[in-house]
């Protein structure tokens, strides 16, 4: 998605409309007899142009407000990173908006994923990466993108829209919902009255874009839901590597045999250390390499002065430097929702200097409020469950290969 006017305004206009028709023509003038054309009526009635190719790939050029807009036919992660599709989206894509001075001077695209071809008849799959996505909120307030009046996160809604998300946590975590469709549709009736910024549009102004998973007249067997707040690739091969990221999370939450936890986290100020440090712990969540994918981090935030490892995702705390305990403190709303930081959490607190230094009380406070004001049952059980065990510890120190306590 590329800009082709300075001001969004409320409707594409004549701006849009000439920079799609501009964008057309340079990708036929590159692809020539190499590809095949159509122009149909698209979005808001202007006029849409296809692009395919001789084996089946194709995309379509629409015009939305502020922007010339770019989607490609729906792909399996294998074809995406393929080097042929990754060459042809280079040239007739991303190159053909940089030779047409086409920029997103920030602006933010929508990630698109087919629900049943990721989760399939899985509700408790689905709700989870739901609910990881606005649990970890630092990941599309600055970490991969940002743009909150558009897609805003589930902590931005009003408390009766986040009680009403964790009751449906509770249910689908008791089994009573049965599809991906059914949980789509309690979210978009329960959950998505209200947008805080825009309005009008409450079933589309929202963080993840669930409409087109209730809409009866969706051609095709597959229905997609949008990640409408992640920042626009500045090439093929970051969409690629977005793609695996978000596959990778997709796995993760689908494999991942416990009960779906909601932490009602408040809306936090993002510092870029804050940032950095979350993506972090969502890649360690999943086993993903750092150093492969910080590359979609904007690059102030790749800084080591933001992004290095701190204390305790290092597993190594030193009790007496306040500065440790800090990092501690930051990962406290994280036991309840997160299985690695319970882990890395109850072994560092086991160390005999941990329960002298005085800092326990502390952080089992810390952890007991970061539950916010509207956590699902799991949520509280597992606090609960988890200050239980580190009160019951005594002086026995746990040592072991996932870390350290000095």
């Amino acid at each position: 998605m590329a800009n082709a006017a300075r001001a969004r305004p409320d409707k594409p206009g004549e701006a849009e409309s000439e920079a799609a028709r501009a964008f057309f023509e340079e990708v036929k003038k590159r692809c020539g007899n190499g590809c095949q054309y159509k122009i149909r009526r698209g979005k808001h009635g202007a006029r849409q142009y296809a692009v395919r190719f001789h084996d089946g790939q194709e995309f379509m050029i629409n015009v939305d407000p502020g922007v010339v807009e770019v989607i490609t036919r729906p792909e399996t992660l294998s074809e995406i990173q393929s080097e042929k599709n990754l060459s042809r989206v280079q040239k007739f894509i991303f190159d053909v908006a940089k030779d047409l001075d086409l920029r997103t001077r920030g602006e933010f695209a929508h990630f698109n994923f087919g629900i049943m071809s990721a989760f399939k008849d899985d509700p408790r799959g689905f709700l989870k990466f739901f609910i990881n996505y606005h649990n970890f909120a630092e990941i599309s307030s600055g970490a991969l993108g940002s743009d909150h009046r558009n897609a805003p996160l589930i902590s931005h809604l009003e408390p009766e829209q986040r009680l009403a998300l964790s009751k449906i946590v509770d249910d689908v975590n008791a089994g009573m919902l049965k599809t991906p469709q059914e949980v789509a549709s309690r979210i978009q009736m329960e959950v998505y009255t209200a947008t805080p910024i825009v309005k009008n549009g409450p079933e589309h102004y929202q963080g993840i874009g669930l409409k087109y998973i209730v809409a009866a007249e969706w051609p095709g067997p597959d229905q997609p839901a949008e990640l409408r707040g992640i920042v626009q690739p500045k090439n093929a091969r970051e969409a690629a590597l977005q793609a695996e990221l978000f596959q990778l999370r997709i796995e993760c939450d689908k494999t991942d045999p416990d009960p779906i936890a909601f932490i009602d986290i408040p809306r936090q100020p993002m510092t870029f250390r804050r940032l950095a440090r979350v993506f972090r712990l969502y890649l360690a969540e999943m086993g993903a390499d750092w150093n492969h994918f910080k590359e979609l981090l904007p690059a102030h935030l790749q800084n080591p002065r933001h992004s290095s490892i701190d204390a305790f995702m290092a597993g190594n705390v030193h009790w007496s430097v306040p500065g440790d305990v800090e990092d501690v403190l930051f990962y406290a709303p994280y036991v309840a929702n997160s299985s690695w930081v319970r882990k890395r959490m109850r072994t560092l607190l086991s160390f005999p200097k941990a329960l002298s230094s005085g800092a326990t009380p502390r952080i089992l406070q810390a952890i007991s409020l970061g539950l916010g004001s509207n956590p699902n049952q799991e949520s509280k059980r597992r606090v609960d469950s988890f200050i239980d065990s580190i009160n019951g510890t005594g002086c026995s120190g746990v040592f072991n290969e996932f870390g350290t306590g000095i």
